[in-house]
């Protein structure tokens, strides 16, 4: 319930999740539960909370992701059945996009990729941030919430999977091992794609340099009292 009430997009997560502990966990009674809550909660928001609050345009971030969106979440859905190709450029367009996935994956070493299954997790915030044309498909900001949290997650679960196919070979008995492979994959993503001075294709220097009008907010919030508060969308 706490899930459900921090973001929108919240519904879809859980679905997914609930299908992952169905299917791949063999938590079909916890599974089906948060799967009928979370189906619930998503058919009211995008039928009754999300028009309610937008003169009945349904909601309004859809329009982020072009034609693929212009018929709300289900003609998104028809989108991705029937128009595959579509799909799949949307997905890598423009080409930084790649480089987006690579980051965000590389900051928790790839984690879920040995473990295919968890990837389920991580379906409905990939094609959120991925799919979308704008801001929300770009690296930073909080469009990159969701995403980090599904990857976290599955992380944790494909540890926890590894451990009960291989107890031989359970990090618990290898903390070092594990540690090291760790420290290696997130170095290498660093080295590859980062922020960090050993990165070999960096940000733009230019994102660190502070514009006008960064210098002009400054100095306006340098202005107001100590003792006022200040707010800001």
């Amino acid at each position: 319930f706490l899930t459900l009430m921090v973001k929108e997009e919240a519904s879809m997560i859980l679905i997914f999740y609930s299908i992952y502990f169905i299917f791949f966990r063999q938590l079909r009674k916890t599974g089906l539960i948060m799967l009928g809550i979370s189906t619930v909660w998503f058919l009211t928001c995008s039928a009754v909370i999300f028009p309610a609050f937008s003169a009945g345009a349904g909601f309004r971030h859809m329009s982020q992701y072009g034609e693929l969106g212009k018929n709300g979440f289900f003609g998104l859905t028809g989108q991705i059945l029937f128009h595959p190709l579509n799909f799949f450029q949307a997905l890598i367009t423009p080409i930084s996009k790649l480089g987006t996935m690579v980051h965000t994956f590389g900051a928790f070493s790839y984690l879920p990729v040995f473990y295919p299954p968890t990837l389920i997790i991580i379906i409905p915030s990939f094609l959120e941030k991925f799919l979308s044309a704008g801001i929300a498909g770009q690296n930073g900001f909080h469009y990159s919430a969701a995403i980090t949290a599904s990857i976290l997650v599955a992380g944790i679960e494909t540890l926890s999977s590894l451990v009960k196919k291989f107890p031989k070979y359970s990090p618990l008995k290898h903390p070092r091992g594990l540690a090291l492979i760790i420290a290696f994959l997130a170095l290498v993503q660093t080295v590859v794609y980062g922020y960090a001075p050993l990165s070999l294709f960096i940000f733009d220097p230019k994102i660190f340099v502070k514009t006008p009008h960064e210098k002009l907010l400054n100095e306006v919030v340098a202005s107001i009292r100590a003792e006022a508060s200040v707010s800001a969308q």
